[in-house]
This record gives C-alpha cells, sequence and structure tokens, in this order.
C-alpha cells in the first residue's frame, strides 16, 4: 500500500495528539505534585490536610470516584484519609480492622488482582468494611 499525503497527514495528526495527551497527562501530574508539596509545606506537623491532598490528587488523576489511603501498622489497616465514600463506609475505614483474605494475600508479596464484583464473592461476616460497601455503595469491583 502507497502512503498518500493524506494518509501521511492523518498519522502525523494521530501522532501529535497522542503526544499532546501525554504532555497533559505530565503537565497534570507535575501540577498535583506541586500542590501537595504545597500543602506539605504549609502544614504545621498536622498530616491529615496532606494525605487528604495526596488522595485527592491521585483520585483526579486516575478518575477514581472512591478509595482510602491506609496505613498498616500492627496486623491492621485504618485509612488516614477516604474519598467518595459514603460516610457509613468511611468511618468504618477509620478505625483499625484485620487484613481481609485479599490484602492477606498483599501483605505476603501476591500481586495485586481485580475483583469483577465483590457482591459475587463470600464475604467474612465479620469482616464489617466489605459488607458496609456492598451494603451502602453500588462499587463492585
Amino acid at each position: 500500500m502507497n502512503a498518500t499525503p493524506d494518509n501521511a497527514l492523518a498519522d502525523l495528526q494521530t501522532q501529535l495528539a497522542e503526544c499532546k495527551a501525554e504532555r497533559d497527562e505530565a503537565l497534570a501530574q507535575q501540577a498535583a505534585s506541586t500542590e501537595v508539596l504545597q500543602v506539605i509545606n504549609s502544614s504545621s506537623g498536622d498530616l491529615a490536610p496532606v494525605f487528604d491532598a495526596i488522595l485527592d490528587k491521585a483520585h483526579s488523576l486516575c478518575r477514581a470516584t472512591v478509595g482510602n489511603l491506609a496505613i498498616y501498622r500492627d496486623g491492621s489497616f485504618h485509612a488516614l484519609a477516604t474519598h467518595g465514600f459514603p460516610e457509613q463506609v468511611a468511618s468504618l475505614m477509620r478505625y483499625p480492622s484485620p487484613p481481609n483474605v485479599y490484602t492477606q494475600e498483599l501483605i505476603r508479596g501476591a500481586r495485586f488482582r481485580q475483583i469483577k464484583d465483590i457482591r459475587a464473592i463470600e464475604i467474612d461476616p465479620g469482616y464489617r468494611i466489605l459488607r458496609a460497601l456492598v451494603e451502602y455503595t453500588d462499587i463492585r469491583n
């Protein structure tokens, strides 16, 4: 197939659009990093606004609707910041919670795997956060 000027122009336009998208993403990441660093610089030892800013920027960049920033300490997870969850779920996430079967695998070094639909898996009756996710949200994975 011979390249025509129209085909060559279309290819160049596609490449330009891809380059612009990459540039825009890099600029957005840079701006988010700058904003988080400004929050860190202005915090006077209170890290809650820092964690909120990190989570907010991560969700903005990833276009995520919900999520949390949690730590694992003394055998439990607890959220330092939450984003987009109903208060019934967010409040549970703030308290120490033992790892579930999936997070235990991650702790042991397994690769992350997506759960297609949390409503289709067996939920341990003692794992209140997962039960609340199913009850109060339409989150599937």
